[in-house]
Order: C-alpha cells, then sequence, then structure tokens
C-alpha cells in the first residue's frame, strides 16, 4: 500500500469522527509486535479508549431478553499494551461465544479487576456447564483457543 492511501484511509476515518494518525513503522511495529517495520511505509493508528471500553461495547449488543450479561471492571483505568488487549477482548468474545451456543445460559457475569500488575478475568453463567477436567478431549477448538491465547500472555487460565 503505498503512503498516499494510507493517508487517504486516514482521512476517511476522520471524516466519520474516528481519531486516527499516520505512525511510522517502527510506530506500528511497537503497537502490532508481530509487523516487521522493514516490510511496511507506516500505519493507521486509532486510539480508543481500550479493552473496557471494546469489552463494554461488546456487551451492550448482546444483552437481550434471552441473556442479561453484567459487567464489573475494576483498575482498568489505564490502558494495557495493545496487544494484551486485543487477546483478551478476543479471549472474551470466544467465551461469550461458547456460553451462548453450547451452554443454554441466560445470564452471564464477566468481571475484569486488574492489581497491580495482574488482571483478572472471571466469566461465569448459570448454563448447563460442563467437564472441565477433560478439556484436552474436546473436539472443537474454542476452548483451546482461550488456552493458547493466555498461554501467548505468559498468564494462567481455569475452567471449571
Amino acid at each position: 500500500m503505498a503512503k498516499h492511501e494510507l493517508h487517504r484511509r486516514a482521512g476517511w476515518l476522520r471524516a466519520y469522527g474516528f481519531e486516527a494518525e499516520i505512525v511510522s513503522p517502527e510506530r506500528a511495529a511497537e503497537l502490532h509486535p508481530v509487523l516487521d517495520p522493514k516490510a511496511i511505509l507506516g500505519a493507521i493508528y486509532c486510539p480508543t479508549d481500550g479493552l473496557a471500553k471494546a469489552v463494554r461495547e461488546f456487551i451492550n449488543k448482546l444483552n437481550t431478553n434471552q441473556m442479561k450479561i453484567d459487567l464489573d471492571i475494576v483498575g482498568l483505568e489505564e490502558r494495557l499494551d495493545q496487544t494484551v488487549e486485543t487477546v483478551l477482548y478476543r479471549v472474551i468474545q470466544e467465551n461469550v461465544s461458547n456460553i451462548i451456543r453450547h451452554s443454554k445460559a441466560n445470564h452471564v457475569n464477566i468481571q475484569l479487576i486488574r492489581h497491580d500488575h495482574e488482571l483478572v478475568t472471571m466469566i461465569e453463567d448459570n448454563g448447563v456447564g460442563f467437564d472441565a477436567s477433560n478439556i484436552q478431549s474436546f473436539e472443537g477448538i474454542g476452548l483451546k483457543n482461550i488456552q493458547s491465547r493466555i498461554e501467548y500472555l505468559k498468564g494462567n487460565v481455569t475452567f471449571d
């Protein structure tokens, strides 16, 4: 993509009311460690209010008469590393998706609690449950994806 294309797309985003800025290849690699700064011309960066806002918006779209989702957020006044935020958002999406598809729940409680250098995410539902002692034998990839994403962050995941 040519540099002028980045500017054009950033202009579109600004026209629709989004904050958007062109960042250098080095800054793009800081924001997204999988990028090689030698292989790109730059990137468009759209700052947000982070994980807390993204999860709130996701939950607001899902709250219906059939499914009530409560969200408690403590200690996330400051942004986390963008990679951490993205991975955790995907983990929360996968968990909620699994609950909707498999649990027959009508109530979900999600807690994001930040303590010093630790973030605890707890997701509970009133569904039918599953045998968490034998996750490796599950045919689907959802729970395995959750585990591998959290391991990527050097974190721990527990299902019960």
